[in-house]
């Protein structure tokens, strides 16, 4: 959450980031958290992208399109590059991008189709689709 302290540091040693959008001060280790950490880090060239870790009922992890959104705002980040922290980049964290995080054929897709912009707090789910290629399902 205070990555962007150090963002020259991460970036040449390779690492990326994982952050919260906006969660800045609400306890000690968050005191210097700031809302323009992602979009500060993604700036400096660091492999950024966007969690959850609400497991308490506000299903932020349902909403990190909105989540994303945020640093549209806090930071200037483009759409795409506010999509990619809840899409592909995670995918490349974790090492698995040649299977999820993108939309391209033989791909695994969770895909979900708004009525609106995705990154519109107004914009209401009309459909998601879950699809596995065969080559990946397990035997």
């Amino acid at each position: 959450m205070e990555g962007y302290k150090v963002a020259e540091e991460i970036k040449a040693h390779g690492a990326g980031v994982s952050t919260f959008s906006d969660w800045w001060s609400y306890k000690i280790e968050a005191y210097d958290a700031i809302p323009y950490n992602a979009a500060l880090l993604t700036k400096k060239g660091v492999l950024t992208s966007l969690n959850s870790d609400d497991a308490g009922g506000a299903d932020l992890s349902t909403r990190l399109n909105t989540e994303a959104a945020k640093t549209i705002k806090y930071g200037g980040l483009s759409e795409d590059e506010a999509l990619a922290l809840v899409t592909i980049n995670p995918a490349r964290q974790l090492g698995i991008d040649q299977y999820v995080g993108s939309i391209e054929a033989g791909k695994q897709a969770d895909i979900v189709i708004f009525d609106k912009d995705p990154l519109s707090i107004y914009s209401k789910v009309e459909k998601s689709v879950h699809r596995r290629p065969s080559i990946l399902r397990p035997r």
